[in-house]
């Protein structure tokens, strides 16, 4: 499986997401919440899963779990990342130019 290092286009951060919030929710579902075209959907899916940009995996324990994006003031995304990382209930935290992700236990 090949990784890509390239930064992920405005639809494929979209599936991403929709992954984020129904890992096992079928292309046709995933299309519809986007309003995109079925077929688009569907390949560009497989096509991150298969290039190893994107891994749908189970934690264990991981129920009820929530995934938070959230926006912050310029030169604030450290501080608040790592203010957010030392919860107990914090699972890991991704930090992104203009956007971060949050998981969270309940």
């Amino acid at each position: 499986m090949r990784q890509s290092r390239e930064a992920l286009d405005p639809l494929s951060c979209r599936i991403t997401a929709a992954l984020q919030v129904n890992p096992r929710a079928p292309w046709a579902s995933i299309a519809d919440a986007l309003g995109e075209p079925e077929r688009t959907v569907t390949r560009r899916g497989r096509e991150l899963l298969e290039s190893g940009s994107v891994r749908v995996v189970g934690v264990i324990g991981a129920t009820g779990a929530v995934v938070l994006r959230a926006r912050c003031h310029v030169g604030m995304a450290r501080a608040v990342s790592v203010g957010l990382a030392r919860r107990d209930d914090t699972m890991f935290v991704e930090v992104h130019p203009e956007k971060w992700t949050v998981a969270t236990r309940p």
